[in-house]
């Protein structure tokens, strides 16, 4: 009997021919009765093989028995002959090409993007709120209180300008000043009040100027108001930007809102009130009583005789 030439095999007796092996199998000795399958790595893409082919680099094959090698795919990379597995790029890095077998295959990030997996075949954009200058990521840095991003792929943060503020991380937007409020300040990650005296009803005021100081008459008593109040009847206020009304002194009266000056008692009456309701007019003198002068505080009894 003459032995299978190697490629071949004899699977039973009696055989007149040998068999060819079948392609993903080889056989590199004579007289075989069977052939062996391609390791992973290997392949075999034709009929009587003697010999199994190594994957080349690039290339992979997790599988036995097969007949080709499976292109490195997009984000990975073999750099090894006969490899039965592919490598993923690692984050930061990303590879949009298939058969890549190099790691300098793999691509670092550019500044704006990130990729924050393995074996990722693009990278990802910065989204609103965040930004990378460097490249080779894996993430994106949040804005900071005082700065957002509103655009994708973003370099870097922009400060909120004057006027604006942003106490929050990560955002996208500023807010403009409230109203009794100011920010004179790039950047800024809170507001300013207007003093205790002031005042402001524009929003988005962008210096400590726009605080207004109360007028004569009128006063604020807390910080951030953004209207003034009027004195009340009774009271009064000369001077600008106080925080406070003057009681009309005794012998005087204000007798309406938003007075400033206190009005003297005419002859003929007097207030001995100081910072009361009753400051708000004066009281005539009574009977055997009189006021002969202006800004009486007390009336005068009528002399004996008379």
């Amino acid at each position: 009997c003459v032995l299978a030439s190697a490629g071949y095999f004899v699977a039973y007796y009696g055989a007149d021919n040998q068999t060819a092996c079948y392609p993903g199998t080889y056989q590199p000795s004579t007289g075989g009765y069977g052939c062996i399958e391609a390791s992973q790595g290997h392949y075999v893409p034709y009929n009587a093989s003697v010999l199994q082919f190594e994957c080349s680099i690039g290339t992979f094959q997790p599988y036995y028995g097969t007949t080709y090698c499976l292109n490195a795919t997009a984000g990975h990379y073999v750099d090894q002959p006969a490899s039965a597995s592919q490598t993923a790029c690692s984050l930061g890095t990303y590879n949009p090409l298939d058969g890549s077998h190099s790691p300098d295959d793999c691509l670092d990030t550019d500044p704006g993007h990130f990729t924050d997996d393995s074996g990722m075949s693009y990278q990802r954009e910065c989204t609103l709120g965040t930004y990378q200058p460097a490249s080779g990521q894996s993430s994106c840095l949040d804005t900071e209180p005082g700065y957002f991003v509103n655009s994708y792929a973003s370099l870097s943060q922009i400060p909120c300008g004057k006027g604006t503020y942003q106490p929050n991380a990560s955002t996208d937007f500023c807010y403009s000043a409230d109203v009794g409020h100011y920010v004179d300040t790039v950047g800024a990650a809170n507001q300013t009040a207007c003093l205790p005296g002031t005042y402001n009803q524009n929003s988005g005021s962008a210096t400590s100027d726009t605080c207004i100081d109360a007028d004569p008459g009128y006063f604020t008593d807390s910080s951030a108001m953004y209207f003034q109040i009027s004195c009340q009847p009774g009271t009064f206020q000369p001077s600008y930007g106080q925080t406070a009304c003057v009681d009309a002194e005794p012998g005087h009266y204000a007798p309406d809102y938003g007075l400033y000056e206190q009005v003297a008692c005419e002859p003929g009456t007097y207030n001995t009130e100081h910072g009361s309701s009753n400051s708000s007019a004066c009281i005539d003198t009574g009977p055997g009583y009189y006021t002969p002068e202006h800004g009486s505080s007390q009336p005068t009894a009528c002399a004996a005789g008379t």
